[in-house]
């Protein structure tokens, strides 16, 4: 709902798709729908005994190359906080490009080139979902699982702007004032970690983080345990 909040906020031009799974309840649903989201159910992309178990919710996300009604989808998982104009991602991904994609920060030492899919944008492909599926049991041997596979799928994927997916080692006061002034577009933000150290930072950044106005919005409480993400999505023309 905070990540929906944001991109109405800053003016997204296409639909916005939620998928979530079947035990997210009606009156979650109805919050996106009011907010002129569409829902869509799916099923959670279980990977067999994976060492960690949240993989099953984050996997989930693969289920963006089966909404064949688009012609390109740019994905967000839920912890990313809108920056700045979202469409400007899918002037960056050239037109026939099959996955657009920012080079993992913290991953590039360790395995060059490797590409972070919490921010990406793809065009839907029933093959490469029924690819997916099929590997479900090696994701589960593998250490970031639908992250690792989709490097491997996509391994000359277009590379885009790191204002695109900003995940710097800066301290998150510092990637917010990044933030507030629109130099990123998108940046990775799990706030509901901050703990104590929320307001603090809060308060020597000297400004209100973007997502307030939206948790004050939020009426119904949403289940973050449940699996939740957004997706903005772009029309066949």
């Amino acid at each position: 709902m905070l990540l929906h909040g944001l991109l109405v906020e800053h003016r997204t031009d296409f639909d916005v798709v939620v998928l979530v799974t079947p035990e997210i309840s009606p009156a979650e649903r109805a919050l996106f729908m009011q907010a002129g989201a569409i829902v869509t159910e799916v099923e959670k992309f279980t990977i067999p005994n994976p060492d960690w178990p949240a993989y099953n919710d984050v996997a989930t996300k693969l289920h963006v190359w089966t909404l064949l009604q688009y012609s390109r989808i740019v994905y967000l998982d839920s912890d990313i906080v809108v920056c700045s104009q979202p469409d400007t991602i899918l002037d960056a991904c050239p037109v026939g490009s099959s996955f657009c994609a920012v080079l993992d920060q913290g991953q590039n030492g360790e395995r060059e080139g490797f590409c972070n899919t919490g921010v990406f944008v793809v065009q839907p492909n029933m093959s490469v979902f029924q690819e997916l599926n099929a590997n479900k049991s090696a994701m589960a041997d593998l250490r970031y699982a639908d992250q690792d596979w989709l490097n491997q799928i996509y391994s000359n994927y277009t590379h885009l702007d790191d204002r695109f997916n900003e995940a710097s080692a800066l301290r998150f006061d510092n990637k917010m004032r990044q933030c507030r002034v629109g130099t990123t577009v998108f940046m990775h933000g799990k706030f509901w970690e901050l703990g104590e150290r929320f307001p603090k930072w809060e308060e020597e950044a000297g400004f209100e983080f973007p997502w307030k106005q939206a948790f004050r919005e939020v009426k119904v409480p949403i289940s973050l345990g449940n699996f939740v993400e957004s997706a903005v999505v772009k029309e066949v023309a």
